[in-house]
Formats: structure tokens, C-alpha cells, sequence
């Protein structure tokens, strides 16, 4: 019996609990899984699970895995079960270290877990490289979030947006995998349609300006203003329309990641009044 064993889909919301220890230094984990529970009442076949140590939060320890256009795993550790996360990846068959595999948003507390791992026992599983993008996580309560009063442009008019318009943002989008398009397409298609977000159109011409989701880890994700228009107060505009949303829709306290060398974004969000409360890294590791 493999180490790691699957957690019924109606025992998710205990991890939620699990995640409120401190307070928002896990916030981006608790509003995966929340992000996570909706898309299995959506769509109960969409493809994420969520594994634990023999079956049970005891541990401290989860690992999601989501499939589907492209493999992103997120795993999560409070400090004092780190030795256990590693034990885990040692021994679980549960991953498939023959795929490019994406571990999100890895906690800075456990990022030397993972790392130390594959850079030991994860050649012998046939990990090969890997390669670590630094980020930024940023977190604004949902009382601050709904007082958020929208400003959008007169010339302009903003809506929710959907699938719809997935083949144009991907065109455009700087992080779409240009060797296989189909998994990032893919990978935004299922992000537009069981999240949506916002876009704000040109009135002269109903063109799509800036946009933005909420993304699969469940925060604010993918915003982008076209080149053109940028410095208009375009990708704010959005931001805090979507922040505004998940505040009074779903309740939700708002979290986001900027890369560490995206100093506009992070200008951006802190004067939204967004303040920083981890580090973690997107992990690329290859087969």
C-alpha cells in the first residue's frame, strides 16, 4: 500500500481548518483547496485529488495532484513535519516522475525539502533537472477587499469573461508553452471556464484591453494589459474588480503571486493595499 493515500473528496474541507494556523502565512493553500471543493461540485470529474500520509491529516502533510492538459502538483508541509514530507516524496508512487511535473507555489519553508530531494532521490526516479521561479505572495482580507470601490475608465466598460475569450489571451500570454500550446490552452480554457474573470473592453471598438481570473491555487491570477494600453490604470481596474468579487462572492480572503522581479506588478498591488506574507517557488522539474 503506497504511503500516500487518497482523502474522500467530503473530508477536503478539514484541511481547511488545518490551514487558519497562522494565519495568513498558509492563506494561498486554504484557498486552493476551497478553489479545489468548487470545482469538484462543478465538475466532479475534473482531474485534481488530494493525498495524505495513510489517509489522514494527522500528519500536517497533503500533496494535490492535478492532471489534465498539464501536471501541477501542490505539496504542503507545516515546519515540524518536513522530515515526513520528505519520507513521502521518497517512498510515494503516487507521482510520475516519466511527465514534466509543475510544483506550485511551494511554501519557502519546505522549498529545501523539495529541492534537497530532487536533487538526491529524485535523479534515481528519473528527475533529471529542474529549475525554480521565485514569486512573491501577497494577501488583503476580504473586509478590505469588499470596500474596494472599482474605478473603471469612461472609456471603457468591464465585464466577467469566460472560455470565450481563452484562445486570444493565450495568444498573448508571456508564460503559454510555445513547444506544446495545447497544455497551456488547455491549461487556461479550464481556469475561464469553472472560475471566469474580468475584462474591461474598449467602448469605441468592444476590444479586449487588460484581463484577469482567478486562478487554479484559487487567488487572483493571469493579469495582463496589452502592451498599448498599459500605464492607464487598465490591469488595476481589474484587479480590483476580481478582488472585489471574490470578497463578496465567494468570501473569500484575497491572495495572488507576482514573480520577484516583477516590480510593477508588486507596485501595483501594494497600493492596493496588498502586503507580502511569503516566498514560495514554482519548481519545473524534468524527466
Amino acid at each position: 500500500m503506497d504511503v500516500l493515500q487518497s482523502l474522500p473528496v467530503d473530508k477536503w474541507s478539514s484541511l481547511l481548518d488545518l490551514l487558519k494556523r497562522d494565519w495568513p502565512a498558509y492563506a494561498y493553500y486554504h484557498n486552493h483547496v476551497n478553489n479545489s471543493i468548487k470545482w469538484k461540485a462543478k465538475e466532479p470529474s475534473v482531474k485534481i485529488d488530494f493525498y495524505c500520509p495513510h489517509g489522514t491529516t494527522d500528519a500536517g502533510v497533503f500533496i494535490s495532484i492535478a492532471g489534465g492538459a498539464r501536471i501541477s502538483l501542490v505539496v504542503f508541509a507545516f515546519d515540524e513535519s518536513k522530515d515526513i514530507l520528505q519520507e513521502v516524496l521518497r517512498k510515494t508512487r503516487r507521482i510520475n516522475w516519466s511527465e514534466s511535473l509543475i510544483f506550485a507555489c511551494v511554501h519557502e519553508g519546505i522549498l529545501g525539502v523539495l529541492k534537497n530531494f530532487l536533487e538526491t532521490a529524485g535523479r534515481s526516479k528519473g528527475c533529471v533537472s529542474y529549475k525554480s521561479l521565485d514569486n512573491y505572495c501577497y494577501f488583503l482580507s476580504k473586509e478590505h477587499c469588499s470596500k474596494i470601490k472599482v474605478k473603471v475608465p469612461e472609456e471603457c466598460e468591464l465585464k466577467r469573461i469566460d472560455e470565450t475569450f481563452v484562445p486570444l489571451i493565450h495568444s498573448l500570454w508571456p508564460h503559454r508553452d510555445t513547444r506544446h500550446p495545447e497544455k497551456t490552452l488547455g491549461f487556461l480554457t479550464e481556469i475561464a471556464r469553472l472560475n471566469g474573470g474580468y475584462g474591461l473592453f474598449s467602448k469605441q471598438d468592444h476590444s479586449l484591453l487588460a484581463w484577469i481570473f482567478q486562478c487554479s491555487i484559487g487567488g487572483l491570477g493571469i493579469l495582463q494589459t496589452l502592451d498599448e494600453h498599459k500605464r492607464k490604470g487598465y490591469g488595476k481596474c481589474v484587479a480590483q474588480a476580481q478582488a472585489k468579487y471574490l470578497a463578496e462572492t465567494e468570501g473569500l480572503d484575497v491572495t495572488l503571486f507576482v514573480i520577484q522581479s516583477n516590480l510593477p506588478s508588486q507596485s501595483l498591488f501594494e497600493s492596493m493595499g496588498f502586503k507580502r506574507v511569503a516566498a514560495p517557488a514554482w519548481v519545473y522539474a524534468n524527466p
